[in-house]
């Protein structure tokens, strides 16, 4: 469906206001698509609020990392695939950019007594950030009994189970018992009309594609083991879990620690540490876990995994935006799935929270993150700095 915007920007105007976003949004998912909003929508006048809205509402029910897929199709309505491609590249180059450099440092100098002990003060303060996050959630999309069943529930399977697939089933389930319990038959409306164009299924074939060659041809498989490994995990990871980058983190740390064994449970924490005091989305943290895989290659091609295959599923899913927003049966699965989501969320606190020194300090920092984040709500990159002066006084 074609829109009609104010003004059309250029590829250089949309890299530039894109990369600015990207070093300047700190704090994940909801601060990068507040700064969409007010860069793109407030002060620039390219798109409209219920243009973001729309991109939000099926952002939030698809795969992958919630500001990503927004940027990506943002990028499109305001300059086609080539803008979609840029402004994803633009606001995840400064993240990317700074991961690298600390997790070369980290991977080459990162094992002594200073930084295991600013750490020990960075952990339970990413714990109390993601806990904040739960429960500002939790106040806003769980309201019934059924839904704090599902919420218990997911938490609970999520701390005492392991297993990349228990995150797929707790979905599952948790939609299924939404579309059962929670739906609300509506009077049926005209059906509406989608635009048809073969153009939409274009980039997901070449996709396709891409992976097909680089992972079946035998001389192209052997010669990249490592980065086709580093490939699989994240792309499979990326298009099959549903609730943003908190959401990522329990089931990441399920496979790049107890299945891949890449590395320790506190290497993964302090990575996601990392991605926390980094501008943009919080799971570009899948860069210092790809370079401790496979070096520079490894931190692109996990990078590339992860974002770039939900933004393509966001970019079909766009073209059929408004029968998706008008299915009755579709909202009651979601209501069944953001509680599950925001269970796994809240099972991911204990994950972070015990991989670090568990000590009065730890909790004190905990308890006091957690306050300030749901009193005041300021910037973490302020928390997450005033943590690392308390691990290294006290702990």
């Amino acid at each position: 469906m074609p829109i009609n915007m104010p003004t059309t920007p250029g590829l250089i105007q949309i890299f530039l206001v894109f990369l600015k976003m990207g070093a300047t949004a700190f704090g994940g998912n909801v601060a990068l698509v507040a700064a969409i909003r007010r860069e793109i929508c407030e002060k620039r006048k390219w798109m409209t609020d219920a243009q973001i809205l729309d991109l939000m509402v099926i952002g939030n029910v698809l795969p992958g990392p919630l500001a990503t897929n927004v940027v990506f199709a943002s990028g499109k309505i305001l300059r086609g695939i080539t803008g979609a491609f840029t402004a994803l590249l633009a606001v995840l180059l400064p993240s990317f950019i700074l991961m690298c450099v600390m997790s070369w440092a980290y991977f080459t100098y990162g094992k002594n007594e200073t930084i295991t002990v600013i750490m020990n003060g960075i952990i339970p303060c990413v714990a109390a950030i993601i806990a904040a996050t739960a429960w500002n959630l939790y106040r806003k999309n769980v309201k019934g009994l059924l839904q704090h069943v599902i919420l218990l529930l997911s938490c609970a399977v999520m701390i005492v189970w392991k297993g990349f697939f228990l995150t797929l089933i707790i979905v599952g389930f948790a939609a299924l018992l939404g579309r059962l319990f929670m739906f609300v038959k509506q009077e049926q409306s005209a059906v509406i009309p989608v635009e048809k164009s073969k153009s939409v299924w274009m980039l997901p074939l070449a996709l396709m594609a891409l992976f097909v060659i680089i992972f079946f041809v035998p001389e192209l498989s052997a010669a990249f083991t490592k980065v086709r490994s580093v490939a699989l995990t994240f792309g499979s990871m990326s298009v099959t879990l549903f609730g943003g980058g908190y959401v990522f983190i329990p089931a990441m740390e399920k496979v790049v620690v107890h299945q891949m064994a890449w590395m320790t449970t506190r290497e993964f924490t302090e990575g996601i540490a990392m991605g926390q005091i980094t501008p943009g989305p919080i799971m570009i943290s899948s860069v210092f876990i790809g370079w401790k895989v496979a070096g520079l290659q490894g931190a692109l091609v996990a990078a590339f995994s992860l974002f770039v295959p939900p933004a393509v599923v966001m970019y079909v899913a766009q073209h059929f935006l408004q029968r998706i927003k008008a299915n009755a049966k579709a909202e009651a699965m979601f209501k069944g799935v953001r509680p599950g989501v925001i269970g796994m969320i809240a099972a991911s606190v204990w994950t972070v929270f015990a991989s670090g020194q568990i000590n009065v300090t730890a909790g004190v920092i905990f308890v006091c993150v957690l306050a300030l984040s749901i009193w005041k709500n300021p910037e973490p990159i302020f928390l997450i700095a005033g943590s690392a002066l308390l691990g290294f006084a006290f702990c």
